[in-house]
């Protein structure tokens, strides 16, 4: 189940057989807990030098202070020795999908230099973790616009459902509603501020 399991793959009408050494079949019940298992000393492995939030395998590391310099140089620090932990347990980080965001209240931030291996990682306005979006200044504008422009595209499920003759009953279009649009306004809208809503 853990190491040396075998797998066959189907490529038009030929079948290859392939060993894997390790990780489990994709969407096996016992995923999360094995990965909390083996990610269990991740955040001892920082040294305290930063914050770890974490969430299956998305991460979030985190400094707060007035020197953005030395943030920077804690967040470098921290990321070298996430890398070595990463190293000794077989994993690997992808710097292409990772982002800095400097969340600061001034009108020109200073630059943000942050780096992994060596490479630095880009620097966004905005990112998005565990489905909330989250910009620089905290506003919550970039989090409405995602959600507006998923609402839209699951109204028009709604707009193939319902009809005057031959529609879904409206029971069904009210539970549908609730299921594809209702929930993604609800979500995270409690992190914004008070005054904005949908």
């Amino acid at each position: 189940m853990l190491s040396e399991r075998y797998i066959n793959l189907f490529i038009e009408d030929v079948k290859l057989s392939r060993t894997v050494w390790k990780g489990l079949p994709q969407g096996s019940v016992l995923s999360p807990l094995l990965y909390n298992v083996y990610t269990y000393d991740l955040e001892t492995s920082l040294q305290a030098s930063a914050n770890v939030l974490q969430y299956a395998d998305d991460l979030l590391i985190y400094k707060s202070g007035k020197s953005i310099e030395n943030n920077c140089q804690t967040l470098t620090s921290s990321l070298s020795f996430l890398k070595s932990w990463l190293n000794s347990n077989g994993l690997d980080l992808s710097v292409s999908k990772s982002r800095v965001v400097l969340f600061s209240r001034m009108r020109r931030p200073l630059p943000v230099q942050v780096k992994f291996n060596s490479v630095l990682i880009p620097t966004t306005n905005d990112v998005k973790f565990l489905g909330v979006v989250l910009d620089s200044k905290l506003t919550g504008v970039p989090h409405c616009e995602y959600g507006t422009a998923r609402c839209e595209r699951n109204l028009n499920i709604l707009r193939c459902l319902s009809g005057i003759w031959w529609g879904a009953h409206s029971h069904s279009l009210k539970l549908i509603y609730n299921a594809i649009i209702r929930s993604v306004m609800d979500y995270g809208t409690f992190l914004l501020e008070p005054g904005i809503w949908f």
